[in-house]
């Protein structure tokens, strides 16, 4: 509910800050956009997402080993859970999502 309670939040002042002609200046989303990049390029590296594909193995095929290695090591409790924070709402805002059945299907 949380969650909820602070999205709702965030919606409100943004749509606030637009009907008062608050705007953020081009050199400012754009410096914004660069610290946003290192922060995820620096968590993939935390999270053993980033490298070469092994021999024989496809660039896709990687990615899904690393995913599923790491996401296994926060569930046995050997890796950490890397916090998103508020990168969660920009990756919604600016990439196609969606969910995936087989992903929460037990």
């Amino acid at each position: 509910a949380r969650t909820l309670r602070d999205v709702a939040t965030n919606e409100m002042i943004m749509a606030d800050a637009v009907e008062r002609g608050i705007t953020v200046p081009e050199e400012e989303q754009d410096s914004i956009r660069q610290l946003i990049r290192e922060q995820v390029a620096d968590m993939a590296q935390q999270a053993g997402l980033v490298g070469a594909p092994q021999e024989g193995e496809t660039q896709a095929e990687a990615v899904e080993r690393r995913v599923r290695s790491y996401l296994t090591g926060v569930l046995a409790g050997q890796a950490e859970i890397l916090p998103l924070g508020s990168l969660s709402f920009v990756f919604r805002e600016e990439r196609d999502w969606r969910i995936f059945d087989a992903g929460i299907s037990a």
